[in-house]
């Protein structure tokens, strides 16, 4: 515990001695401070030695292993489920980038054919109705790649139904 000394600003204070507002305090020594971790040591004993143990009934139950048909039945969905979710991110990536290609050539035919309005914006229409039709057609397979999401979801939430509720099944 540092030591308070009241001691004006003005004096000289030295070696070990810090100035916080309107006191100077010396530092604790390495002794001292030897002395206050181990009271602190101490204390923290007797805390502990005075709060009652954990019940047995509370006591947490050892992790039973898991059957190895299980765990390959797992190892599946997961793999599955990286292989759909993989399918899925690459046919989102195709639909979009076919309708960037779309909306792109519909742009350009636009602004580069020399004509009337009417005449533009019926050029234009030629690659956004086509193009843009075609990435349609990805929607399909990512409605079936959801769908599929889904269904792996649902086997992996029975399997852990299992899993945690082997003697009862």
């Amino acid at each position: 515990m540092p030591q308070y000394q009241a001691q004006h600003p003005a004096h000289n204070f030295t070696g070990g001695q810090t100035f916080t507002g309107g006191y100077v305090f010396e530092t604790p020594s390495a002794a001292a401070r030897q002395m206050s971790n181990q009271a602190n040591l101490e204390a923290e004993n007797f805390y502990r030695a005075q709060r009652p143990s954990t019940p047995n009934f509370a006591v947490p139950r050892r992790k039973k292993a898991i059957p190895p048909e299980l765990r390959e039945e797992i190892n599946s969905i997961n793999m599955s489920m990286v292989r759909e979710r993989f399918f899925l991110i690459f046919h989102y990536i195709v639909f979009l980038v076919t309708n960037l290609i779309g909306f792109g050539m519909a742009i350009k035919c636009y602004s580069e054919y020399i004509g009337d309005d009417v005449t533009k914006t019926m050029i234009a229409s030629t690659p956004l109705l086509f193009i843009n039709l075609c990435a349609l057609c990805c929607l399909v397979p990512i409605k079936g790649t959801k769908a599929e999401i889904a269904r792996l979801k649902d086997r992996m939430t029975n399997v852990k139904l299992r899993l945690e509720f082997d003697s009862v099944l």
